[in-house]
């Protein structure tokens, strides 16, 4: 088949999902704005209204719109949930301090992959390869800063309570720390990853009628038209919020599914209707 027979479409991601829209419904793609104007429609996927060739154009949010979560929901989660979780290691080594001052039992997880972080850590998986990078690196130092508790706690029974707390101290002030500038480093990438995409869409060629706020562009692909499965017959549930948006299910070269937006179908929501005439 040439070429001209395939058609062309932007795909981008949303959430964990892959979907696209035709090429020649898309005017332009830009950065969402740090400020929207009119936030207080309280319509469900209406962000607000940003302004794009002197026009008023409503920002819809599409993982808003289908109850899914976005990129930039769950890295803000994860940021915050790494605040707690370097937290817990300070907390963690301070009560090794206590209990070898003061003889109390240490009751926190000494086995590296049963405290929280490491539960979590060993059950982590990402796409970003800057992002597992880095995540490498927590590996090390985090198995030795558990292994301190038997290592010390031994110390002590040992009557060597001076030695414990130096070796402590000396862990405190490097692997702790190491541990600590990995975190910095990891909230860091994630806040600077958090950059939502506006696709400005037209059914004119001419004047965008809305901007879709998506969490990433991801390539222009060509497609076969028979590559394309009518989302009817693909036999998802009436209530999968999708169905209103979508018309059909592809297969991209690259063997990866998609799901085809159909801009008319999102441009004649109500909520996007009256907020359109409210402007």
């Amino acid at each position: 088949m040439n070429l001209e027979e395939k058609k062309e479409y932007m795909t981008f991601k949303s959430g964990h999902s892959l979907y696209a829209v035709p090429i020649e419904n898309v005017l332009t793609i830009n950065g969402l704005p740090d400020e929207l104007h009119c936030r207080s429609f309280g319509q469900d996927g209406v962000l607000g209204v940003v302004e794009y060739l002197n026009r008023p154009v409503v920002v819809f949010d599409f993982a808003q719109a289908t109850n899914m979560k976005s990129s930039m929901e769950e890295k803000q989660e994860l940021i915050a949930i790494l605040h707690q979780r370097e937290q817990d290691h300070v907390d963690w080594l301070n009560a090794l301090e206590t209990s070898i001052k003061e003889g109390v039992e240490f009751s926190k997880a000494k086995d590296p992959h049963k405290c929280a972080f490491g539960a979590w850590y060993d059950q982590f998986e990402t796409d970003d390869e800057d992002l597992a990078d880095v995540m490498k690196e927590f590996d090390a130092p985090h198995q030795k800063i558990h292994s301190l508790a038997d290592q010390l706690l031994g110390m002590c029974a040992e009557d060597n309570q001076a030695g414990a707390l130096e070796i402590l101290e000396y862990e405190r002030k490097t692997t702790l720390a190491k541990i600590r500038q990995l975190f910095t480093r990891t909230r860091d990438l994630l806040a600077g990853s958090i950059k939502p995409i506006l696709i400005y869409l037209t059914l004119d060629g001419e004047v965008s009628q809305i901007a879709l706020k998506v969490d990433e562009i991801a390539n222009v692909e060509r497609v076969k038209p028979e590559d394309l499965v009518s989302y009817d017959d693909i036999g998802l549930p009436h209530f999968d919020k999708t169905r209103q948006f979508v018309d059909a299910y592809m297969t991209l070269e690259s063997g990866k599914e998609c799901l085809l937006i159909r801009p008319d179908k999102i441009l004649t929501r109500s909520e996007v209707l009256d907020v359109a005439k409210a402007i």
